[in-house]
């Protein structure tokens, strides 16, 4: 069975992650493929990771011809899987993910394997401070109200506990399961058409998750299953305005896309006017950064 699996690690810009992740990967020795997909990074990734784990013969590495974002990379990787390996199974992993054991992929494939409507599963996340927080390996495809307050800056419950259904013994069935690793059959995913290109960044889960949904399927975590998601989270103060700007830019476009095809559209003024005050707060942060700074 895990020979009829390919992982797929989508590399932008973070060689030294991607090698990490790799060469963990390497060590158990599994007849797995692995394919590292660069999304045309400007650090001279693919020829780091080239040198570092090239030689492999259980690695393909290849680069997309442009910049899609996270949806367009990993179709990238999984139609490659597709076409060479004529796979059953697809992992989906971040560059800074590390996966522990090989554990991790049986336990996942097994529920796959009993389960014909689970067309993806996830594990549960523990962060680089050795925290879990069950919220961030899952959660809830977001109502109407959420989908709008979500996207607000200062908005402080994001992150709502929620109960789930257990379909077998810790596997629970829930409606998103976090991006940075899961594993789907690849039949339910190419049922609904892949993932959704037309977001580059932010909100593909969701996205995932009601398509899969409306086609019939589910999603499950195993909540005795851990990984490490080695995310490095930066400082408030170390990002730029511009980033900052950038950052709430691309979540708007991803939500408002989200909202006209999958919600009713008349969220969509009330989506615009947060965008606008998540744009006030961030200015009036930086000029408030700005005349403290001075008065030093």
């Amino acid at each position: 069975m895990i020979n009829d699996l390919a992982l797929i690690i989508l590399n932008y810009n973070s060689a030294d992650d991607t090698i990490t992740c790799v060469r963990k990967l390497i060590e158990f020795e599994e007849p797995y493929h692995i394919i590292v997909v660069d999304n045309q990074s400007t650090d001279n990734s693919l020829m780091k990771i080239t040198t570092a784990v090239g030689m492999n013969k259980n690695i393909d590495i290849i680069q997309s011809k442009s910049n899609g974002g996270y949806s367009a990379g990993n179709n990238r990787g999984i139609r490659f899987a597709k076409e060479k390996y004529n796979v059953r199974y697809v992992a989906i992993l971040n560059p800074d993910v590390l996966i522990p054991d090989i554990n991790v992929f049986t336990r996942l494939l097994d529920v796959l394997e009993r389960n014909e409507r689970v067309a993806v599963i996830g594990a549960s996340i523990v962060n680089a401070e050795n925290e879990y927080n069950p919220n961030l390996s899952c959660w809830n495809i977001p109502s109407p109200k959420d989908l709008v307050l979500d996207q607000f800056l200062l908005n402080k419950r994001k992150f709502k506990s929620r109960n789930f259904k257990l379909i077998e013994k810790a596997v629970a069935q829930v409606e998103c399961v976090a991006g940075c690793f899961f594993i789907a059959r690849l039949e339910s995913l190419e049922n609904v058409g892949l993932l959704d290109e037309n977001v580059f960044l932010y909100n593909e889960e969701n996205i995932l998750g009601i398509k899969l949904k409306e086609a019939g399927y589910i999603e499950a975590v195993a909540l005795d299953v851990f990984y490490i998601h080695n995310h490095k989270y930066a400082r408030t103060v170390d990002v730029s305005f511009k980033k900052k700007i950038q950052t709430t830019s691309n979540g708007y476009r991803s939500r408002k896309y989200l909202c006209s095809k999958y919600y009713s559209k008349r969220c969509l003024p009330f989506l615009w006017c947060v965008e606008q005050l998540n744009k006030c707060y961030l200015v009036g942060a930086y000029f408030k950064n700005k005349i403290v700074d001075w008065r030093k």
